[in-house]
């Protein structure tokens, strides 16, 4: 999203790219509030943190592997399978660092028992 933001006048129908992007956060977030223990104070700052980290992650990324050389590179179809298999890959890494905290406590209450 903040690759997007960047480059706002530089490329054609970006604004569907970002309002998909918000959707998919705005959705991630309501399902993330979903579940009880997520809507503690904790629980808002870990998926804020997951959700912030991993969009810097994803600009950072983009940015790497669509401006290699400081230019921008088209890499044409293979470029759409960035496109594809990348948000998947991006949606796990956000589910494990949201998860990771909750996954350790409770090792943590299972071996006190």
């Amino acid at each position: 999203m903040l690759f997007c933001l960047f480059n706002w006048k530089g490329i054609e129908g970006i604004e569907f790219v970002l309002t998909g992007c918000i959707l998919c956060m705005g959705a991630f977030f309501i399902l993330s509030t979903s579940l009880r223990r997520n809507r503690t104070h904790k629980g808002l700052k870990r998926i804020g943190i997951a959700m912030l980290s991993c969009e810097l992650l994803s600009s950072l990324l983009w940015f790497l592997i669509f401006y290699p050389h400081g230019t921008y590179h088209n890499y044409g179809l293979q470029g759409a399978l960035f496109g594809l298999i990348y948000p998947a890959s991006l949606a796990a890494a956000w589910a494990i660092i949201a998860l990771y905290p909750k996954i350790k406590a409770t090792k943590k209450n299972k071996e006190r028992l």
